[in-house]
């Protein structure tokens, strides 16, 4: 495969900026060379939260917050599970479109299952 053949020409790209100023790395995409600068860069962020606890979402955060145009954005990720309200048992379909490439099942919500 080449830099082509992935989304957005191998820029790094973040598919859930479910939270505010910043995004959950739950679907990520990016060249060799992307990941090797998103690796280093939020790297760059664990000195100064030595004693901290620092995340890969936290990092990430911090990286977005002070790089805004340091990664491509696009939502693309569902963060819940939207149910039909006449009948609970099934997917309301109508809240998804072709655009979305997946869901999110975050770590709390699957404890609360």
């Amino acid at each position: 495969r080449t830099v082509r053949d992935l989304p957005n020409n191998g820029t790094f790209t973040v598919y859930d900026p479910s939270i505010r100023d910043g995004a959950v790395p739950s679907l990520l995409s990016g060249s060799k060379e992307e990941w090797d600068r998103l690796a280093q860069g939020i790297m760059e962020y664990v000195p100064s939260h030595e004693g901290e606890f620092l995340n890969d979402m936290r990092a990430l955060v911090h990286f977005m917050i002070d790089h805004p145009d340091g990664v491509e954005v696009q939502h693309r990720v569902m963060p819940r599970l939207y149910f039909n309200r006449d009948k609970p048992q099934l997917l309301d379909c109508d809240k998804y479109d072709e655009n979305i490439y997946a869901m999110h099942f975050s770590h709390m919500a699957t404890r609360k299952a």
